[in-house]
């Protein structure tokens, strides 16, 4: 089902358009940050007015940008409809899920942890010698990008989704530390979103088990 979408136009113009909104993003806060040291700097009021404008400018282009994003989905029903899937996942937005559409609609994965592994989302365990030297670790390869944009989904989930709370709850007694807690929230939610694109069925509590 998935292949099904592989190299489709409006993918690809939506891999662009996204990409345009990732750039805008680091513009804006790169503008954002030079605007707050003005404070510390004693910078003119030029360049106080300068930056205000040039944010204000990228401000209206992210605007349009995300427009278009929005009414390309809209526009295609099976891109709407797998958003609208993910969306069931309490802790899974419309933001998040735009940015995972390409990703799951287009690379020729065989089952989630696939999917996680390409995130960089699997922990691979080191040894030395005979025994274990350290707990597992993520490898650092991936997509860096959607990667931490899910870590955000991560904390609402385990705030206010009760599968992925009681998930995470039992992962921290278990002994485990936060940030893995939340990194293995990640991935079950990156399971979840294969899952529910693949079926064509809207999350339900226990959806993974």
């Amino acid at each position: 089902m998935l292949a099904a979408f592989r190299n489709r136009p409006e993918i690809s113009k939506l891999r662009a358009l996204l990409s345009r909104l990732r750039q805008l993003n680091k513009d804006l806060q790169r503008e954002r940050n030079r605007l707050e040291k003005c404070a510390f700097l004693e910078a003119s009021e030029l360049l106080r007015h300068s930056l205000q404008r040039q944010i204000k400018a990228t401000t209206r282009e992210h605007t349009r940008i995300q427009r278009h994003i929005d009414q390309l989905i809209k526009d295609n029903p099976s891109l709407q409809r797998n958003q609208q899937l993910m969306c069931s996942i309490k802790g899974i937005g419309k933001i998040t899920s735009q940015w995972l559409l390409p990703l799951l609609s287009t690379q020729r994965f065989n089952n989630a942890r696939e999917v996680a592994a390409f995130l960089g989302l699997v922990p691979c365990h080191r040894s030395s010698g005979t025994s274990l030297s350290s707990r597992g670790k993520l490898s650092g390869r991936g997509n860096a990008n959607l990667r931490a944009r899910l870590y955000m989904p991560a904390m609402c989930a385990a705030a206010h989704n009760p599968e992925m709370k009681a998930f995470y709850q039992m992962l921290l007694a278990r002994g485990k530390t936060p940030k893995q807690g939340l990194t293995a929230v990640m991935r079950k939610l990156v399971h979840i979103c294969y899952g529910v694109i693949k079926h064509q069925t809207p999350y339900q509590e226990n959806y993974a088990a």
